[in-house]
């Protein structure tokens, strides 16, 4: 699916339209939607890389991310 858009070199690749859902599989994807809008009774945690996609209309999004700078520095300390 990228071949076409990271040309020669893998590191530099060319501007696209690519969105994250392009990335996930329709059948599965509609079938986590539909779990998520039957949700009635609870909590329901939506968890992971294209949560937002499944629940688009969530009550609460949090989005958490660590610099890979940072993910070094805390291997290095243990």
């Amino acid at each position: 699916m990228l071949a076409p858009l990271l040309g020669d070199d893998p590191v530099f690749g060319r501007m696209n339209d690519l969105g994250l859902e392009a990335f996930f599989e329709e059948t599965k994807l509609n079938e986590a939607r539909q779990k998520v809008a039957s949700w009635r009774e609870g909590f329901l945690l939506v968890v992971g890389v294209g949560a937002a996609i499944v629940s688009p209309e969530a009550d609460v999004l949090v989005y958490a991310d660590l610099a890979r700078w940072e993910i070094q520095a805390r291997q290095r300390r243990n």
